[in-house]
């Protein structure tokens, strides 16, 4: 059978053949909407989750073989993640059936929430779930389409997908519905940044006054006073707090870095609040994960200029006759203009490495572009395999160097650069450009 992870990465090749939709009319979306009870977003951490489950209720396994087709995929996305890759931790999951559990069961209800699996009774803990061991689930007619599909049009399968959670979760269609209309930027503040001597409260009122700084002087789809920023964050660190002594603990945040990161959650929410958007920082996390994966929106921590988490959309958004569809920013224009843009973003990225060196992280180019143009990540790593290995190469007056070697750590966030070449599948972490010579004229 066919891993779940060589069907994602089908899926990545697929989005860069997308045809235009066309007959498109205008979507509308209203932020103010409210969010009918169990329909907010699950606690599913990635949205490949459905599908591998989906597959083992179509093919009749029982709890504990579904775990294990889970677990089994998790082994995979570590496996071609780009940290460690360590899978310890999920191979001795194996043996263990009281191990994501709840991973299991959220994918389960979300399947049901769909209507693509028969509602019935799932393993509310993990003790629970040894009672659970053999039972099976039953896929809806609408489940067993859908199992088809993703077993003869991936690409069909994912735009099903993405209009079944468009219908099913307010919350998703007001994220993907803002995208769509202007990209979003949030400031953030390292906690070096601080002026010294370095205290929170400086660090708190520090962060607030950058924040404006850059909202005055950059789009980022949003305006805030620093105050309003200031009250915000003050706010949302005392109703943690305030939770945090109710439960017995005085500081929530023993380490600066975990102060920084709920600093972060507060400025994010304040964010998408002032676009009208009620959104709790974990849903952000998950819809932005599951935007990425379904190839219709992109988000990045590390984009040349200021410090900032930014989100876009990749696609063209749009409902016709009921449906919601996709048209993704893909395809050989796009590569083209992301070669294009290479020069610029690669002098941008060098720029502010204090280093001055000639290699800078993939990552950060790859982020510079994707987020200029509007595009996946796919469109970037497409383009720069078509130079290296194309026909294009003699039509660019620069040659582009790769390199195996980390500078520095690849954040969790971001991929390297994966290659296939005759010596198999090969990652980079750095690259370079080199203008090319041209011979003086006779």
């Amino acid at each position: 059978m066919e891993t779940t992870l060589h069907i994602l990465s089908k899926l990545f090749i697929l989005l860069e053949r997308t045809q235009g939709v066309t007959d498109m009319i205008t979507l509308t979306h209203t932020n103010a909407e409210r969010i009918p009870r169990g329909t907010r977003i699950p606690r599913l951490q990635e949205i490949s989750f459905l599908p591998v489950t989906m597959l083992g209720v179509a093919d009749g396994v029982g709890f504990e073989a579904l775990r294990q087709r889970l677990v089994g995929h998790m082994i995979e996305l570590r496996e071609n993640s780009p940290t460690t890759g360590n899978t310890a931790l999920f191979r001795t999951a194996r043996s263990d059936p009281k191990r994501y559990v709840s991973n299991v069961s959220a994918s389960l209800k979300e399947l049901m929430l769909l209507g693509l699996v028969e509602k019935s009774t799932v393993p509310s803990s993990a003790r629970a779930a040894l009672n659970y061991t053999n039972t099976t689930f039953s896929a809806s007619d609408k489940g067993r389409g859908w199992a088809k599909l993703l077993r003869s049009d991936l690409q069909k399968a994912y735009d099903q997908l993405l209009d079944m959670l468009w219908q099913a979760h307010p919350q998703f269609r007001m994220f993907l519905g803002e995208l769509s209309d202007e990209p979003i930027s949030v400031p953030i503040l390292q906690w070096s940044d601080t002026p010294e001597p370095r205290t929170r409260g400086r660090y708190v009122s520090s962060l607030a006054n950058s924040a404006a700084q850059c909202l005055e002087e950059e789009s980022s789809g949003w305006t805030a006073s620093a105050s309003d920023i200031l009250e915000s964050v003050k706010g949302y660190l005392d109703d943690r707090y305030r939770d945090a002594r109710s439960r017995g603990r005085e500081e929530p945040y023993p380490k600066n870095r975990d102060f920084v990161s709920a600093c972060e959650e507060a400025i994010v929410k304040f964010a998408f609040a002032k676009r009208g958007i009620s959104l709790d920082y974990i849903s952000h996390q998950i819809l932005r994960r599951w935007t990425k994966v379904l190839g219709v929106a992109n988000y990045s921590y590390h984009v040349p200029g200021r410090n900032a988490l930014r989100l876009w959309c990749t696609a063209r958004i749009a409902e016709v006759e009921g449906q919601i569809l996709a048209n993704r920013n893909v395809g050989h224009t796009m590569m083209q203009q992301a070669i294009e843009q290479l020069p610029s973003v690669y002098q941008e990225v060098r720029r502010q490495d204090p280093t001055g060196s000639l290699w800078v992280p993939i990552y950060r180019v790859r982020a510079g572009i994707c987020w200029r143009l509007k595009t996946p990540e796919a469109v970037f790593d497409r383009a720069l395999y078509e130079v290296l290995v194309g026909d294009t190469s003699d039509e660019i007056p620069f040659g582009i160097n790769l390199d195996k070697i980390q500078y520095g750590n690849v954040p969790p966030s971001e991929l390297p650069l994966r290659l296939s070449t005759k010596r198999g599948v090969q990652t980079f972490y750095a690259m370079s450009l080199v203008p090319k010579r041209r011979e003086a004229n006779r």
